[in-house]
């Protein structure tokens, strides 16, 4: 559920207007909208990232996987297919659109497969001891499964980012059931989207009896979860003391916002 650009504005100026502090115009609005948009995004997504590579320090916090999972799912692709080169295993995601911001998680249900995601180095590494000794490194890195009753070596599934939309498999698998591999072969990715593949909050207003009037039907709404609203009043109310050069409203919208976070803590 989105944020209405109209409620934080109002909310915005009755604060100010309280604190009597001034007048914040629609476009003044617009500009400290945009910002307040962009870094309540990035704290929402690094949290999100830290928990989901060490979900288990967050474990029954306040912004635990699933909160924050919860909160950023606007912004998450699920599902999306990766196009592979089976004589390189570089998989390629369509950035076409430049959608891609982080990759957090590539699987293959197909074939029930999870990738592990390592560095390149570590990638090298497995080849070089692979090739020298005829299996794989070690038990961290490989698993057991029987076959008529005896245990095989077969190496984790991994991969590591080559770029932002490519990632490179290992072992490479070429889609060629005679070689006994997978022949159905069928990665897919999780990944978070970026703020700027959607528009920006815009309080859109017409003329009337010399006062701006909202106007909905153009007018565009934030972007990120509800539970954000707040935080969107307190972030534009702190931009505008700075721009503005009134501190004192800066100054309380900190105090608000600190508030705010300690209630979210509880």
């Amino acid at each position: 559920m989105a944020v209405s650009v109209d409620s934080v504005y109002q909310q915005v100026l009755a604060i100010a207007n309280k604190e009597q502090r001034g007048y914040i115009t629609p476009q003044e609005f617009n500009l400290f909208a945009r910002k307040a948009q962009q870094d309540v995004y990035e704290s929402l997504f690094q949290d999100y990232k830290d928990a989901f590579l060490h979900p288990e320090q967050v474990v029954g916090q306040h912004n635990d996987l699933n909160m924050l999972r919860e909160k950023i799912a606007p912004f998450r692709a699920v599902g999306t297919g990766i196009t592979v080169a089976h004589t390189t295993g570089i998989g390629t995601l369509d950035d076409t659109a430049a959608n891609i911001y982080w990759i957090e998680s590539i699987y293959d249900m197909t074939n029930n497969i999870v990738f592990e995601e390592v560095t390149k180095r570590q990638v090298n590494y497995f080849k070089d001891y692979f090739a020298a000794k005829g299996f794989p490194l070690n038990l961290e890195h490989v698993v057991f499964s029987g076959t008529n009753g005896n245990l095989e070596f077969r190496s984790k599934h991994v991969f590591y980012r080559h770029s932002t939309n490519q990632v490179m498999f290992y072992p490479v698998k070429l889609n060629d059931a005679a070689n006994g591999v997978h022949a159905t072969f069928a990665p897919k990715a999780d990944y978070v989207k970026p703020l700027a593949a959607f528009d920006d909050p815009k309080w859109d207003w017409v003329v009337t009896a010399n006062q701006p009037l909202y106007k909905g039907d153009t007018s565009k709404d934030f972007h990120v979860h509800h539970s954000e609203e707040s935080s969107l009043v307190n972030k534009v109310l702190e931009l505008a003391g700075i721009a503005l050069e009134k501190q004192p409203l800066s100054d309380a919208a900190l105090r608000n916002e600190g508030m705010n976070k300690a209630d979210k803590s509880n």
